[in-house]
């Protein structure tokens, strides 16, 4: 089998009016426009009902007071460099409330990496992952035979 290629742009569509008024919409927008072309779609995320279960798993066994610590170390707004901001974020929950992370970020991680691995029977693959997944899916995917190319602009 030949290695994939990754290549991405950081494009992230954000509100004028609100900072999170927008999140998820560039999963809509990405749905619509495969539509457009013609594209098979293929929804590659844990089923939202397992993610809800092993959250709600994790947070029972959490000391309420663990969780409003991760956000005093970050600024709640993401004017700056949203991704390293959530980086950083992401690297508090994993330290403080790992089973909270791993519910939300890193078991989604490998399932949806896994899943696009798996597509190897398609000659052309657009996966569009929410920020919070850019990391963990790479390296995934690195991990198993892709490389990261520079994406053309």
């Amino acid at each position: 089998r030949k290695p994939g290629m990754l290549a991405w742009k950081n494009v992230a569509l954000r509100s004028t009016t609100s900072k999170s008024s927008n999140r998820g919409q560039e999963m809509v927008v990405a749905m619509r426009q495969g539509h457009a072309v013609g594209a098979k779609l293929i929804l590659a995320d844990v089923d939202i009902d397992v993610t809800q279960q092993r959250l709600k798993q994790a947070l029972d066994a959490l000391d309420p007071e663990q969780l409003g610590k991760i956000w005093d170390k970050t600024n709640d707004n993401f004017s700056g460099d949203e991704r390293e901001t959530l980086k950083v974020r992401m690297a508090e929950l994993k330290k403080v409330a790992p089973e909270v992370y791993n519910a939300l970020i890193g078991e989604r991680d490998i399932y949806m990496a896994h899943g696009i691995d798996q597509l190897e029977a398609y000659p052309i693959l657009v996966a569009v992952i929410g920020i919070a997944h850019i990391d963990g899916v790479e390296t995934y995917l690195k991990q198993n035979g892709w490389v990261k190319i520079p994406c053309p602009t």
